[in-house]
Formats: C-alpha cells, sequence, structure tokens
C-alpha cells in the first residue's frame, strides 16, 4: 500500500477548507478563534504567534501561542496605524516592545462611503494584527505562507467582525421594535378628551426628542366644574425617562381619586419618584386644581418654567410659587401653594424647559420673553391650536436648522 505525502499547498488547502466550513456554519466567535489558533498550530507548525483584534475602540489579545501577550496596547495600536501590508519587523533592539516579533499582517476593512462620507473616510482600517515571532519554519522561503496566513486570518476576522455587526443589528431591531410599542403605550397615558368649546378650552402640542418622551401633561376632570391639570418633565431622555413618567402618571391618576389637596399629592408622588428613580432622576412638575365656578386656580410649581397667567389686560404673570424637584429629597419641605383668580377670557400657557431652552447655532436660548412676545402677538380669538403653531414656527425658525436637543411639550388652557 502506497502513501501519498501531502505538500504544503495541500495542507493549506485543507486548512482553509476548514475554516471556510466554519465560517460558514454555526461556530461562536470562541470557536472560531479556538479553530484558527489549533489551524497556526496544529497544520501549519507555527509556534509563536499572537493576534490583537480592535474591539470597541481598543486592542484586545484573542489567540495567542509562545508569546507573551502583555505588548503595550498603545504600541499595538501605533502599529495598525503604520503598517498596511504583511510585511517584516525588523530593529527594534532588546527592551523595545517589539523586540522578538519578525512579521505582521495586518486585516484590513474598507468602510462604507456614502453622498455624507469624504473620499477619506472610507479608506481602508486595520482591525486585527497578526504578530509572528522568531522561529517560524521556512517564513523567507514559503511565501505561500504567509499569503495562506493573510487569507486565513481575514476570512477568520472578518467573519467575527461581520458576527458582531449582525448582533448590533438584530439588537437594534429588537430596541425599534420595543421603541415602537412603548410609544403606543405611551401615546395611551395621556388625555384621550381635550375640551375645546364651553366654558374651558385646553390643547396640548408635543415634539418628541426621540420616539418615548420624558414630558407628561394631564386633564383630570374632577366633577363640578373643577380640573385637575399637570405638566412635567423627567430629567434625561429615552426609555429611562419614559417609564419614570409612566410612573409619575400612574401614580397621580391613583392618588387623585383619594384626594385633590395639592400638597398631599406631591408628597406622595415625590415618593413615587425617589423610590422608582433611585435618586439618579428627577421630574420638574407644574401641578394646579382649576375650579370655574369660583374661577380660581390653585397650584404648586416644582422647579418647573413658570406657567405664564394671560389675563385680558394683557398682564402676563409667571406662576412659579411652589417647592424643589420631585424625587431628590425625602420628603419636599416648604411647600408654598400659589393662587390665582381666572377671569372671562384668561389664557394659561403651560411649556417644558424644552421650549424656553431652544438653542440657535450661536447657543442663544429663546427664552421666556421671546415665548411671550408670540403669546401678546396671537389674539385670543385666534384659538390655543393657533397660539401654540405660532409658537412651534418660532422655536424651529430659532434654531435655524440646529437639532432640537429636547422634547417640547406645550399645555395650554383658555376660558
Amino acid at each position: 500500500m502506497s502513501h501519498t505525502l501531502q505538500t504544503k499547498e495541500d495542507v493549506y488547502i485543507d486548512a482553509m477548507v476548514e475554516m471556510v466550513e466554519a465560517v460558514n456554519g454555526a461556530f461562536s466567535e470562541e470557536n472560531l478563534l479556538r479553530l484558527y489558533q489549533l489551524t497556526l498550530i496544529g497544520h501549519l507548525g507555527l509556534s509563536r504567534f499572537v493576534l490583537w483584534v480592535e474591539e470597541d475602540s481598543h486592542w484586545v489579545p484573542k489567540a495567542s501561542q509562545g508569546i507573551a501577550q502583555h505588548l503595550p496596547e498603545g504600541q499595538v495600536r501605533r502599529l495598525s496605524q503604520a503598517i498596511q501590508r504583511p510585511g517584516k519587523l525588523e530593529g527594534h533592539p532588546p527592551g523595545h516592545a517589539l523586540h522578538g516579533y519578525t512579521y505582521a499582517i495586518p486585516v484590513l476593512r474598507r468602510a462604507k462611503a456614502n453622498a455624507q462620507t469624504q473620499a477619506s473616510a472610507a479608506a481602508p482600517t486595520v482591525i486585527a494584527l497578526l504578530l509572528l515571532g522568531g522561529g517560524v519554519y521556512g517564513l523567507q522561503a514559503h511565501g505561500n505562507l504567509i499569503k495562506f496566513l493573510n487569507a486565513v486570518t481575514h476570512l477568520m476576522t472578518l467573519a467575527i467582525y461581520n458576527r458582531r455587526l449582525e448582533a448590533i443589528e438584530r439588537q437594534q431591531e429588537r430596541m425599534a421594535i420595543e421603541l415602537e410599542f412603548a410609544e403606543k403605550v405611551q401615546l395611551g397615558l395621556y388625555p384621550k378628551y381635550l375640551p375645546n368649546e364651553g366654558p374651558l378650552k385646553a390643547a396640548a402640542s408635543m415634539i418628541g426628542f426621540g420616539k418615548v418622551s420624558g414630558d407628561y401633561y394631564d386633564f383630570i376632570p374632577l366633577g363640578g366644574q373643577r380640573y385637575l391639570i399637570c405638566l412635567a418633565d423627567v430629567s434625561g431622555k429615552g426609555m429611562g425617562a419614559a417609564l419614570l413618567m409612566a410612573n409619575f402618571q400612574a401614580g397621580l391618576r391613583a392618588l387623585v381619586r383619594h384626594t385633590t389637596h395639592l400638597e398631599a399629592l406631591l408628597a406622595e408622588l415625590n415618593t413615587v419618584i425617589l423610590h422608582n428613580g433611585r435618586g439618579d432622576k428627577f421630574v420638574t412638575a407644574f401641578l394646579g386644581l382649576v375650579d370655574m365656578r369660583q374661577r380660581k386656580l390653585t397650584y404648586i410649581n416644582a422647579a418647573h418654567p413658570p406657567a405664564l397667567l394671560c389675563l385680558p389686560s394683557g398682564e402676563i404673570k409667571a406662576l412659579s410659587t411652589g417647592t424643589t424637584l420631585v424625587g431628590i429629597f425625602d420628603a419636599l419641605h416648604n411647600i408654598e401653594v400659589g393662587r390665582e383668580s381666572l377671569p372671562p377670557g384668561f389664557r394659561l400657557i403651560m411649556y417644558t424647559d424644552g421650549v424656553s431652552e431652544t438653542f440657535n447655532p450661536a447657543r442663544e436660548e429663546f427664552g421666556e420673553e421671546r415665548l411671550m412676545q408670540i403669546i401678546n402677538q396671537t389674539a385670543p380669538s385666534e384659538g390655543l391650536d393657533t397660539l401654540h403653531a405660532h409658537i412651534l414656527d418660532a422655536l424651529e425658525a430659532f434654531r435655524q436648522g440646529a437639532v432640537a436637543e429636547d422634547d417640547i411639550t406645550l399645555f395650554s388652557l383658555q376660558g
């Protein structure tokens, strides 16, 4: 019986076939790296190497044999920026970080170019480095070895890189679905009805910074022409702020069944936010009780932008009486309750800081003064929806194309 000895080229082909099958299979990143390491050791007889991979802006050793992994990350980063093709590493004296390394094989990936990116932005970048130590057999004589190492390292590294991107994309898809669901849930938390005729009219306008918002408004009829009103703003953005907003809303709706005493409501809401916000989030709020029979407003402003009470005489009162932030301290001390008369023809404009703190490209704030100018320029007969439209148009013009940095909410009454 005769035996045919495998040539080095046959060994390379067999090893490449194994790697391709693994890449196309369901191998995990850990198992791909293990197979890669076994391929270099078993099929090729390499005894000294280390593979560095760029991961979350850091360089991490992923596979090694016979070489210490303690090469400084900064040295790997500099080498990745200096090398674009396989080449020798020579001239490093004893004591140098690269002493003992004889060859480097970079793995390059070209970023996708688009209409917005510069040509240089699409230039290839090094995402992995295979460093070989001295004693590699036939390294200078067998150029095919280097070609194979280059090919198999690219294959394995790009497979891992693409799997990471796929995992990120799947996570982003899940998050998008969750945000879409959260958006629908959140929309269900706002009042389903706001009166647009009769002795008291109300209107609300919201522009969210993202899919979900940390702003919240509510209008709760209590009977006898009495209404509880609220506008609140949770610190932060995104899902965390939206969840805390939902806690605030649920707490207020539950509490108002038992009491309409504003101080008691706010004290209990402070406990809810303190417990659920875990001390790293807070809420500003304007909480009011409107009595249209007596034409009176009772309110507490908890560190929220002052509501603007616009009187038929043209006077605008900034309503700031109240207390501190909700959800920061164990108890709210020195709560002051504000009281105002509501003569026929009044307007009450409530807003979150996304309105007054809208910035233009020069980083100037829109501010309360500009807001009051728009209110004065919009006649009460034009209605609240028109007033909101004028304010939102002015905010957009003021930004001059700059991106909004916060949720924007307007909540207004007229009677």
